[in-house]
C-alpha cells in the first residue's frame, strides 16, 4: 500500500518555532529553516519569505499564480 503524500496540514513541524498571530502561519528563526521545512512536505511551488510583522521570523506559502506562469516575477510581488 502506498504511503499518502504529506501536505503542509499534515506536517508536525519541529523546525518551527511559533506561531505568528498576525498572519496566522507557523513562524521559523531562519530562512534556512523555512526551506528545510518546504523540502520535508514536498513542498514544491513554495518559498520561504520574511515575516514583515515580526523581525528575524520567517514562513512558508505558495508563490502566486502569476509567478508560476511567468507573467511576473517574484521580486515584482514580494518588493514592490
Amino acid at each position: 500500500m502506498k504511503t499518502p503524500k504529506k501536505t503542509a496540514r499534515d506536517h508536525k513541524d519541529s523546525a518551527a518555532v511559533g506561531w505568528c498571530a498576525v498572519h496566522e502561519k507557523r513562524s521559523y528563526d531562519s530562512r534556512k529553516r523555512a526551506r528545510n521545512a518546504i523540502r520535508q512536505i514536498n513542498g514544491e511551488r513554495m518559498r520561504a519569505y520574511a515575516c514583515d510583522a515580526v523581525d528575524g521570523q520567517f514562513h512558508i506559502g505558495h508563490l502566486p499564480d502569476n509567478v508560476r506562469r511567468g507573467a511576473i516575477t517574484a521580486p515584482e510581488v514580494y518588493r514592490p
